[in-house]
């Protein structure tokens, strides 16, 4: 059904309609899958990784390498949308976030399970930082898994290495 001009008048009067109202509904759905992210972190290290909670060191090492990642994220993004040219190319590319570096270091010093988690939820939340998310949530996700497979150096079943890293995807995505 269309809608009619009474039931746009509604909407308007509710502040549900138009340019302004979007925007207050993207910063509103951004802001809860932000908060079902960063809650699903903290049931994962409740979980299966609660020695990060008790551990302030190790807490705020993980909140410092997300917030870096997101910041330095935030400032590739603004930069290749700022139109700075070379010989004819954008210098600044989104594919330049640092997630796989994040995702490194976050499975040398915890482990590849943390990782993967951190890669999602920074994959996604990058995703949302940029118009065309989805193509760059879904590099930066598996660039992030590559930063998870260099970084990772035991394991838990021993074997391969990408043996190692799907056995840790799979105890991550069975979290979910």
């Amino acid at each position: 059904d269309r809608a009619t001009p009474e039931d746009i008048y509604v909407l308007k009067e509710l502040g549900l309609y138009g340019i302004e109202a979007r925007r207050r509904l993207n910063i509103l759905g951004g802001g809860l899958v932000s908060l079902l992210l960063f809650a699903s972190v903290f049931l994962f290290m409740y979980r299966f990784r609660p020695k990060v909670l008790e551990s302030d060191s190790l807490l705020a090492m993980v909140g410092i390498v997300a917030v870096v990642s997101l910041a330095l994220s935030k400032m590739v993004l603004i930069l290749s949308h700022s139109g700075v040219y070379f010989r004819g190319m954008n210098i600044f590319s989104p594919y330049l976030c640092p997630l796989s570096t994040a995702s490194m270091l976050i499975t040398i010093l915890i482990g590849a399970d943390m990782g993967i988690l951190l890669t999602v939820v920074l994959s996604v939340l990058i995703g949302l930082m940029e118009i065309e998310g989805i193509k760059l949530t879904i590099t930066l996700f598996f660039g992030g898994l590559a930063g998870v497979m260099v970084g990772f150096s035991g394991g838990p079943r021993g074997g391969s290495l990408l043996g190692r890293v799907l056995f840790c995807a799979a105890r991550g995505l069975f979290f979910f």
